[in-house]
């Protein structure tokens, strides 16, 4: 036996199913939109450091970040590198704090970076990013395991690194608004010790 559907119940139904798939498809499209993001910023940031780009300007690449290009970072990470960088020793006989480039994990120059897989947490996204030799396949770096977890969020239309975290085996499980936060009591810490002895 067949059914007869009215006109009205199928346009009914073709909206119906038109707008499951519209609810589908963002999702899917803000994930890879946070993905193009972080590569997109680590294609920028690993250029600067490996050709010594802001070395003209004698400083890091992440002082030059937070100097012309703050609008990549949330508000909270921005505060934290500001409050560190404040804090910093300017002359110390010894190293206090950093002693390495936050951003790409690494003291080196010559590494490319690949974003992997995206899993999304309420309306933040943490990205899985990839290191290996300048030079490789992009394939051969996603083979190994990442060595950073970039989490972002999209604000006001636009997307934000919120934080990175550094995981097992290369990391030691550390984030990197803690370890600002850390690096910042150290330094605060050496700068007081330093003007008592005076």
């Amino acid at each position: 036996m067949r059914i007869a559907y009215s006109p009205a119940l199928i346009i009914v139904m073709l909206f119906l199913t038109s707008c499951t798939d519209t609810a589908r498809h963002p999702v899917a499209n803000e994930k890879e939109n946070a993905r193009v993001f972080v590569q997109q910023f680590y294609d920028w940031y690993k250029k600067l450091y490996n050709e010594g780009v802001t070395a003209t300007d004698n400083v890091g690449t992440d002082v030059y970040m937070i100097k012309h290009k703050p609008q990549y970072l949330d508000d909270s990470l921005l505060k934290a590198f500001i409050e560190y960088y404040k804090a910093e020793p300017k002359e110390a006989d010894e190293v206090v704090g950093l002693d390495f480039d936050p951003i790409l994990d690494s003291q080196d120059i010559g590494w490319d970076y690949q974003t992997g897989k995206v899993k999304q947490v309420g309306d933040k996204f943490f990205i899985d990013i990839h290191c290996d030799t300048h030079g490789k396949p992009k394939d051969t770096i996603l083979a190994l395991p990442p060595i950073i977890v970039a989490e972002v969020v999209k604000k006001s239309g636009q997307w934000k690194l919120v934080n990175l975290s550094y995981p097992p085996p290369e990391g030691k499980g550390e984030d990197l608004l803690k370890m600002l936060e850390g690096y910042r009591k150290e330094a605060e810490e050496y700068v007081a010790s330093h003007k008592t002895k005076k």
